[in-house]
C-alpha cells in the first residue's frame, strides 16, 4: 500500500488571482506550552508583506476542533488576508495529515508549507514573486534560505530523521504535490 494519502480526489479549481497558497497547521495548547500569539505572529509576518500578500491565500488548519482562541486570531486578520480556516476534527493528527488537509483547500499554483511558529522576513513574498516565473514548476521546489525565522518557541525539530525533508518553510509547485499525492500522513 502507498504510505501517502491521496489528497486530490477533487482538487479545488485554480484561481488565477492566487499565485501562492500558504498552509499553516496549528493547535491550541495550554498557555504555558504554546500560546496563541505564535499564530498571530506568523499571520502578521504575512500581512505586512505589502501588495504581494494580495496574490496569496492563507489556509490555517486547526489540529482538532477550531478553538475560540484560534478563531479570534483569524477574525483579527480577516480584513488583511485572504483566510480559510479548516478544522481537522479530531485532535493530535500527524503533521503530514494536517498539511494534506490544508492542500485540499489550496487554489494557488504554488504552496508554501509554513509552521505556526515561523515568521517570514519582510520582502519574502516579493522575492518569491520575482523568481516565480523563471522557476521550472514541473520539477523545482524553492527553499527560501534566510527568508524565514524559526523558533519563536523552544526548538521542536531537534531530532529529524536522516534525509527527512523539513516542511517548515518550503515552497512546492502544487502540481508536484498532486503527483506525489501529498505528504506522508502516518
Amino acid at each position: 500500500t502507498c504510505p501517502y494519502a491521496y489528497i486530490f480526489e477533487t482538487p479545488p479549481p485554480a484561481d488565477a488571482a492566487i499565485t501562492l497558497s500558504i498552509t499553516i497547521p496549528t493547535h491550541q495548547r495550554p498557555a504555558g506550552e504554546r500560546p496563541v500569539p505564535c499564530l498571530g505572529a506568523a499571520l502578521e509576518s504575512i500581512a505586512v508583506q505589502g501588495s504581494a500578500a494580495g496574490s496569496c491565500e492563507v489556509i490555517v488548519v486547526e489540529d482538532g476542533p477550531l478553538s475560540p482562541e484560534t478563531a479570534g486570531t483569524l477574525r483579527a486578520y480577516q480584513p488583511r488576508l485572504r483566510l480559510t480556516a479548516v478544522s481537522a476534527g479530531a485532535a493530535h493528527q500527524p503533521l503530514g495529515a494536517l498539511r494534506n488537509l490544508g492542500l485540499r483547500h489550496a487554489r494557488g499554483r504554488w504552496v508554501l508549507c509554513m509552521d505556526d511558529d515561523t515568521v517570514l522576513v519582510p520582502g519574502f513574498l516579493e522575492a518569491f514573486l520575482t523568481v516565480e516565473s523563471s522557476v521550472d514548476a514541473s520539477r523545482d521546489i524553492l527553499l527560501p534560505r534566510r527568508h524565514a525565522r524559526y523558533g519563536l518557541l523552544a526548538a521542536r525539530c531537534d531530532a529529524l530523521e536522516p534525509y527527512a525533508l523539513s516542511t517548515g518553510c518550503i515552497i512546492y509547485p502544487r502540481a508536484l504535490l498532486e503527483r506525489v499525492r501529498g505528504f506522508r500522513d502516518a
